[in-house]
């Protein structure tokens, strides 16, 4: 159980920083895509972005939270380490595509308009 809680704080460490990292970046780039007039609507990518990222912080720092319970209470979660897995490793692939998405998307559509 405490190798599942290393895993889900790390994983809950890492998706925080990059989350910020993507809401900075994706931010910045607004700003850029609006002084230049472009037209371009990447609010539906940069929304399920932020949201999917939110929740995977806080599927993360939750699990961790639980097995803090737990292990005070004494009492064993089966496969907590699989459920860690799955929550810290297995979405990272998804987030990765949909945030590389939403920041590359819009880049294509300023080289398409000139």
């Amino acid at each position: 159980m405490k190798t599942a809680k290393i895993i889900s704080l790390i994983g809950g460490i890492l998706y925080l920083f990059y989350w910020l990292g993507i809401l900075f970046t994706l931010f910045q780039l607004n700003t850029l895509y609006s002084d230049l007039s472009i037209n371009y609507n990447p609010w539906p990518v940069v929304i399920g972005t932020i949201v999917w990222g939110l929740v995977l912080v806080s599927a993360n720092f939750g699990f961790f939270y639980y097995l803090r319970q737990k292990e005070k209470k004494e009492a064993e979660v089966k496969n907590a380490v699989l459920y860690s897995l799955l929550i810290a490793v297995v979405p990272l692939v998804l987030y990765l595509v949909l945030s590389t998405f939403a920041v590359v998307a819009p880049l294509y559509t300023l080289t398409d308009t000139f």
